[in-house]
């Protein structure tokens, strides 16, 4: 679950820089994040299901973060 809780804590820093600057700053530091930190993530092993859930969820809002206009 630690995992998971930092993936959602990077995203939150992401998204409120957004929000602050626009779309387009730290686009590039997220893309690279979700790439090489989120993705091996995702396809690790999980305890449980549940777990596996909550980080493709959190993965997930991410990547909407990323595509948003």
């Amino acid at each position: 679950m630690a995992e998971v809780a930092a993936v959602r804590d990077m995203v939150h820093a992401f998204s409120m820089m957004d929000e602050r600057h626009g779309g387009q700053h730290g686009r590039r530091a997220l893309v690279t994040y979700l790439r090489d930190d989120v993705a091996p993530l995702c396809r690790a092993r999980f305890r449980t299901d549940d777990v596996r859930q909550q980080m493709l969820s959190a993965a997930s809002r991410g990547v909407h973060l990323e595509v948003s206009p």
